[in-house]
């Protein structure tokens, strides 16, 4: 995996490093880093969001939380490349980079990153902070989570709050895709939806509902252009059941 190399000697030094280098590094590291927004700030949590290693439009390595502990960050979407300087840190196991808003540049932007395709069985520290997509079976739902499985072993899925959106009903035995970023909580890795467009009913539970439905509360963040469009759609289907 890539090395660390840092600019200055002591307990400052800085590491220029990509996102794999950056896992690598010890907590309380200081460093610069580059990759591409997955998750913009706020949708995953206040003053939050996630970047990714891309090369040719999909995730290469590795992706990362940031947490703005100071400040704002810049106005940023999906497929924004961005550079920051910040410093490595862990919560509830998690690895996370702290940066202050001044810290994070936005170079431009780029094509949205596409998620990687595994099973829910690999669900776990080696794709901790990258954007995945799995397909299989509900097993349960409780609340704004639900459990599914396709046949590997089961991955829990849960929609935060600050998405803006609510879970669809889903019954037991409904087949469904679902795009999200990885985190860590604890002991337990979930995968996090950030829009509504990542969730795709292809079966509901019953037989008399086989049709495909894909859930229609849009989140205002889901993009940058065609926001009022989409908001006036939601408007219109609230309370419609896919």
């Amino acid at each position: 995996s890539p090395r660390a190399s840092p600019r200055s000697q002591g307990a400052s030094a800085v590491a220029d490093v990509n996102l794999q280098g950056a896992r690598a590094l010890p907590p309380g590291k200081h460093l610069r880093t580059s990759g591409r927004v997955t998750a913009p700030p706020g949708v995953l949590g206040k003053g939050v969001f996630s970047i990714a290693d891309v090369s040719a439009g999909q995730t290469r390595s590795s992706g990362i939380y940031v947490v703005v502990s100071e400040g704002e960050p810049p106005s940023l979407a999906v497929g924004d490349f961005v550079a920051l300087q910040g410093v490595v840190s862990r919560s509830r196991g998690e690895f996370r980079l702290r940066a202050r808003g001044s810290d994070i540049r936005s170079l431009g932007t780029r094509a949205p990153v596409d998620p990687m395709e595994m099973t829910t069985g690999r669900l776990g520290e080696d794709v901790e902070g990258m954007l995945v997509r799995v397909r299989g079976t509900v097993l349960r739902r409780s609340g704004n989570a639900f459990t599914l499985d396709d046949d590997s072993g089961p991955a829990r899925v849960v929609v935060k709050k600050t998405t803006g959106w609510t879970l669809p009903p889903l019954k037991r035995g409904a087949s469904v895709r679902v795009a999200g970023i990885v985190s860590q909580a604890g002991d337990t890795y979930r995968i996090l939806p950030r829009f509504s467009e990542d969730l795709l009913v292809e079966r509901v539970g019953s037989a008399r509902a086989s049709r495909s439905a894909k859930v229609s509360n849009v989140s205002p963040r889901s993009s940058r252009a065609g926001v009022e469009r989409a908001q006036t759609k939601e408007r219109g289907e609230r309370g419609v059941s896919p």
